[in-house]
């Protein structure tokens, strides 16, 4: 999956300071529905930021939302974290299979 170019088209919405991938668009879709999360729920992690103030319960939340450059900086971080871990998942299933291999000869 490339996250990082379906999840580029971005444009300014009018209450936000922020840009973000159209909700309703294609590329939006499919990432939400690659990595099976509503999709409304990742575009907003884009977009906005919680911040816990207080104990964790009972405390209080502030959501504000994120600059441009702060919504990009979290697409990369997701990109980067799902690359991590598709890495390591090839490695580990590549040095099993090499286990394997190695104990028929």
């Amino acid at each position: 999956m490339r996250l990082h170019a379906h999840m580029t088209c971005m444009y300014p919405p009018p209450h936000m300071t922020c840009m973000y991938p159209p909700p309703h668009s294609v590329q939006a879709k499919f990432c939400a529905s690659m990595l099976g999360c509503d999709l409304q729920k990742l575009v907003d992690s884009f977009v906005l930021r919680n911040i816990q103030a207080g104990p964790m319960v009972g405390g209080d939340t502030l959501t504000v939302s994120q600059s441009m450059q702060q919504a990009l900086d979290t697409r990369d971080a997701l990109s980067r974290a799902l690359y991590a871990s598709l890495f390591d998942l090839l490695v580990a299933r590549i040095n099993a299979s090499l286990g394997q291999a190695l104990l028929i000869f």
